[in-house]
């Protein structure tokens, strides 16, 4: 498992240009079980409560958008529709528990860690990230991780 302290601080470093951006398809440098694991990881350190639906969701999001090389995927057309026929469900509901699982994640972050690292990343500190910003991190940050 991957256990970086600062998780949450590269992720955002990454965004605001810190480590160039890469398009690298990295399933030939990690297996399907490992990106799982990777990808659980990452969204439990970022507070997202395992016993949550939108848990589920958002992983298997994340794990599609990271193996799909293009990048501008619209995450209302194809992103949830992809997840929900896997899951047997609606794309309106994988998309509210999704954002339900970022919005858990973003209350229940301790207001001084939140403040130590997003606040002078995020324009908007006040907000959460939307959905597909989100997706798009995590997912860009693994790229990033194995290219």
């Amino acid at each position: 498992m991957h256990t970086d302290n600062n998780l949450i601080e590269n992720i955002f470093d990454w965004q605001h240009g810190a480590v160039p951006a890469t398009n690298t398809d990295i399933r030939r440098n990690i297996t399907a079980d490992n990106l799982m694991i990777l990808v659980s990881d990452i969204i439990i350190q970022l507070g997202i409560p395992v016993h949550v639906k939108g848990y589920t969701y958002l992983r298997e999001a994340i794990i599609i958008k990271v193996n799909d090389p293009q990048a501008d995927m619209p995450v209302t057309k194809i992103l949830y529709p992809d997840v929900a026929k896997k899951f047997y469900t609606s794309a309106g509901r994988v998309e509210r528990a999704i954002r339900h699982a970022i919005e858990m994640a973003w209350t229940r972050m301790d207001c001084a860690y939140r403040e130590q690292n997003f606040s002078y990343r995020l324009i908007r500190f006040e907000k959460k990230p939307t959905n597909s910003e989100f997706i798009a991190m995590i997912a860009e940050y693994i790229v990033l991780l194995y290219s």
